[in-house]
């Protein structure tokens, strides 16, 4: 572990064994702070190290967005536009006020389909079967409506999203964030791996009374959640949509644009949190499944970030928080 950036209670917090995964932050072109705990699988002896995968939950609303506004550039739709005027299958069934842009800054007025305060927020849904967007399409139908013009956050909005994704390209979900971005960005270390049997060198989520997370979670990730990928990948994630090759500047920025400003410091773009500490603004996303979570930000105005992935639930929000407490009172 680098010790550029620890406080005693942050040391305390890496070093007390029960975090398992990496963190990484790096400020202005220097990593001030590295660090790689645990194993991953549940049984033998195989350490987590800095290039292991993992699943990330909600950190895939990235790359959906990305997709979707990809899509908006190349004129094949429009943030304002109506969502059932693409898919008309499900006029009678969506509002048709119910817009893109809604879906992609959590404003809709859709709710969701699941309960992320659950601890086990899949127990109840047919869990092999969810191997494909559309089959979690009668639970987004079934979840509950509010009036449009309020934030709040959807991952049902998200699978709805998907499905414009694959109406639009004419390939599955993954399929589309495969040649939308992991190839051209070369991101050969993420993807949807079937959850029952995922490909090697990934740290497996350990549930709080010490069992795997594999048959807790869907078949196969969607594009509200699930993709699997490593640090160097979601690094280099965001250098090339920051180079341009993903995105024209007009088009990146409304990514990061400030939708919905929770307070001073915490708002929310299209598909992106937008912090503001320590003097810049980052831009990431959280990500929080049964036992898994995750948290990664970069900086707009500097070569920096914060990455935290973790094999078990929660810890990583308390070590972000801390390390974004540290920079605060270091300036």
């Amino acid at each position: 572990m680098s010790v550029g950036l620890v406080s005693p209670e942050l040391k305390a917090c890496l070093d007390d064994g029960a975090f398992s995964g990496v963190v990484q932050v790096k400020l202005h072109g220097q990593i001030c702070l590295e660090h790689v705990a645990g194993q991953k699988q549940l049984a033998g002896d195989d350490p987590i190290v800095l290039s292991t995968r993992f699943s990330v939950a909600s950190i895939t609303k990235m790359f959906t967005a990305v997709c979707v506004m990809q899509l908006v550039e190349q004129g094949l739709v429009a943030l304002d536009a109506s969502l059932v005027s693409y898919l008309p299958e499900l006029a009678g069934q969506l509002p048709q006020e119910m817009t893109v842009d809604g879906l992609l800054t959590h404003r809709s007025g859709l709710g969701d389909y699941l309960d992320d305060d659950a601890q086990l927020p899949f127990e109840h849904f047919p869990l092999k079967q969810l191997d494909h967007v559309r089959a979690f399409l009668p639970y987004i139908l079934d979840a509950p409506r509010y009036e449009a013009g309020r934030f709040r956050y959807s991952s049902a909005g998200y699978v709805l999203l998907g499905l414009l994704i694959e109406e639009l390209t004419g390939v599955s979900y993954q399929d589309a964030v495969k040649q939308m971005i992991l190839e051209p960005a070369d991101l050969v270390q993420t993807g949807f791996d079937a959850m029952d049997n995922p490909l090697t060198d990934f740290a497996v989520g350990v549930l709080s009374d010490g069992r795997s997370n594999l048959a807790h979670l869907p078949a196969v990730g969607g594009p509200d959640g699930g993709i699997l990928t490593n640090l160097p990948d979601l690094i280099a994630f965001w250098d090339w949509l920051n180079m341009g090759s993903g995105l024209s500047a007009n088009h990146r920025e409304l990514l990061f644009e400030k939708v919905t400003i929770h307070n001073p410091s915490v708002a929310y773009g299209r598909g992106f949190d937008v912090l503001t500490f320590a003097n810049q603004t980052w831009c990431g996303h959280t990500g929080s499944d049964p036992g898994i979570s995750a948290r990664t930000v970069f900086a707009r105005e500097s070569d920096s970030h914060i990455i935290v992935l973790c094999n078990r639930i929660s810890i990583a929000f308390k070590i972000f928080r801390l390390i974004r407490e540290e920079l605060m009172n270091t300036g």
